[in-house]
């Protein structure tokens, strides 16, 4: 793949898997891309901007504000130089403000000013609504979202540059493109209770290359896959311990997710 002579925009938001982007900018320098970085404050309580400001050559913008630049309107000029927007980690706080038009600080108001494609965060809270539903006991909602999901997440594959596969075409590659493609249908069957598909997918999953965000102790995305099966299964012991794995293989053990499945298997068994 080569990315030279493409302005790639990076937006950073404040989740934890914040910190894996210098990986993400160093890779995209790599592919020969130049890389401007947009964080949100409360991204910069996970990583410094001087980290990636050292990795891209570029000034890391985080206030809008700000009284180092060039006579130009800086969101304005960044826009319009821009060729493909990443945001993540995508957090639900800028998922919502992006999908209202809400432009707050820097990163909202350079993106929405993009007129280029921009993958991953109507998905992800196409997502998130999806999952909501789902913990919340309302099937048929959660249904409809997860639908809306599918085709959010077939559309974005089909119209990466660097993809341009159709999600059967990435689930036959052997490697991590087609990995994580399985952990997202993993998610849309599970969470729309289509559970003999989602045993499916992370069957297959088990015999692709980890991703290359991943630690070296394990896919954490997978251990999360194992425990909802287990949930499902009504094995809480398997489900506690998959969760808990998951939780100690991401960066500093902070995964909100498995933790919040800890909590609620912990009340459970409490209860019962």
């Amino acid at each position: 793949m080569d990315l030279k002579g493409k302005c790639v925009l990076l937006g950073v938001s404040g989740g934890i898997a914040a910190y894996k982007m210098a990986n993400v900018a160093s890779a995209l320098r790599k592919l020969g891309a130049d890389v401007e970085v947009i964080m949100t404050k409360n991204a910069t309580q996970f990583i410094t901007p001087l980290t990636f400001e050292t990795l891209t050559g570029h000034k890391c913008m985080v206030d809008t504000f700000d009284r180092n630049f060039s006579h130009q309107v800086e969101h304005i000029a960044l826009a319009d130089r821009t060729d493909l927007v990443i945001v993540a980690p995508a957090t639900a706080n800028v998922c919502a403000k992006l999908a209202h038009g809400l432009a707050d600080d820097m990163l909202t108001t350079t993106v929405l000013a993009c007129r280029c494609k921009k993958y991953g965060y109507y998905r992800s809270l196409t997502r998130k609504l999806m999952e909501t539903n789902y913990w919340l006991g309302d099937l048929k909602e959660a249904g409809a979202f997860g639908d809306l999901y599918r085709k959010r997440l077939e559309s974005d594959y089909e119209e990466c540059d660097d993809l341009g596969l159709s999600i059967e075409e990435l689930m036959t590659r052997p490697n991590m493109e087609s990995r994580q493609t399985l952990y997202n249908l993993f998610c849309w069957a599970y969470y729309t209770g289509r559970g003999d598909q989602a045993r499916r997918y992370i069957g297959l999953m088990e015999q692709r290359d980890m991703c290359w965000w991943c630690d070296e102790d394990g896919c954490t995305e997978f251990w999360e896959a194992r425990g909802l099966l287990a949930m499902l299964d009504g094995s809480v012991e398997e489900a506690l311990a998959a969760f808990r794995t998951a939780n100690q293989v991401i960066w500093l053990g902070i995964n909100k997710d498995a933790c919040a499945a800890i909590a609620r298997l912990a009340k459970e068994s409490k209860e019962t």
